[in-house]
């Protein structure tokens, strides 16, 4: 770290408790899931909150309860599509036109809290969800003119966490928490656009790479959802429920990303994607299974996922981190 990011990183180190946001916080919500943010508004910002959900949705799914204070305005859409890519574009452009408006941050509305490892190493703190929010706004606005989409680092095991040479990870993919300049959006015109079968944030994350603008996360900041959302065996009310539905979405996106991708393993049954400008090792691997017209998403899923495993059983043969792995 240079001199000014260790400045930044104390200062943040002995203010996050005062940190809250100052700027919109935007939430997307579905049906009024249980648990979900929504429902105790309190934690996220004492300033202005905009939810946006479908106009049966209002009614329907008792969102109008939460609808009852002077900083919260429910937006309500009223359009024959339920898509979350769709939602968030329509998000967008909500915020183009109001002028007022500079920044504001996006957020799932399963988030449960944040992490933040202070500059001293001494511990990885929860905090609260409106602190976590102010300060990654701070850091959002430190980048000054380079603003474009940053998010706090979400929690895969490969984003280093734990490594403080710099105060901001340029080319990370953005997952489930946006900070966006709307001046940016409106001078790059990149904006989260429909697509089928395949998560949105990685589709915007490859668009701004590929039109060589970055993708920042803040690797001392994390993010923390309700995993319960997350599987396809217990996830509510989501496209992505179905099993065979989550094969197209992990193909899909592989496919998008191309030379753009390299796997980690989750667990023993998934594996998930981390992005990098950097070419992929074991492309000439991957590349002819995504090609393979005559295999079945899920095939392809398998035999993936069968790839992954022996690259990340060689990996602890030879007893390296994964990032050394993959790149030497």
């Amino acid at each position: 770290m240079n001199n000014e990011e260790i400045m930044k990183m104390n200062y943040i180190k002995d203010n996050w408790q005062n940190m809250k946001p100052t700027i919109p916080i935007a939430i997307p919500s579905y049906k009024n899931r249980n648990g979900n943010i929504v429902q105790s508004l309190d934690k996220v910002s004492e300033n202005d909150i905009y939810v946006f959900v479908y106009e049966e949705d209002y009614e329907n799914s008792g969102y109008y309860k939460y609808d009852n204070k002077p900083n919260v305005h429910f937006v309500k859409i009223n359009a024959n599509w339920r898509c979350i890519s769709k939602k968030r574009f329509f998000i967008q452009q909500y915020f183009l036109n109001r002028n007022d408006i500079k920044d504001y941050i996006m957020i799932d509305d399963d988030l449960v809290d944040g992490k933040l490892w202070t500059i001293d190493k001494t511990k990885f703190n929860h905090i609260p969800l409106i602190n976590f929010l102010g300060v990654l706004e701070y850091a959002h606005k430190s980048l000054g003119d380079k603003r474009t989409y940053s998010c706090g680092a979400a929690s895969d095991p490969e984003f280093g966490h734990y490594d403080f040479k710099k105060f901001n990870k340029e080319h990370g993919h953005l997952l489930q928490v946006f900070a966006i300049s709307n001046e940016f959006v409106q001078k790059s015109k990149l904006m989260f656009r429909d697509t089928e079968l395949i998560a949105e944030d990685v589709v915007i994350t490859h668009d701004l790479f590929k039109a060589g603008y970055n993708a920042v996360n803040f690797s001392w900041l994390k993010h923390n959802i309700k995993t319960c959302y997350r599987s396809y065996k217990t996830l509510d009310n989501s496209n992505a429920s179905a099993e065979s539905i989550l094969y197209k979405f992990i193909i899909n996106t592989m496919s998008l990303l191309r030379e753009y991708t390299k796997p980690f393993l989750i667990n023993d049954n998934n594996f998930g994607l981390n992005f990098t400008i950097r070419p992929y090792k074991y492309w000439n691997l991957v590349q002819p299974i995504l090609d393979d017209k005559t295999k079945s998403v899920k095939e392809k899923y398998i035999e993936l996922n069968n790839i992954f495993k022996k690259i990340e059983k060689d990996k602890k043969d030879k007893k390296q981190s994964l990032e050394e792995f993959l790149t030497n």
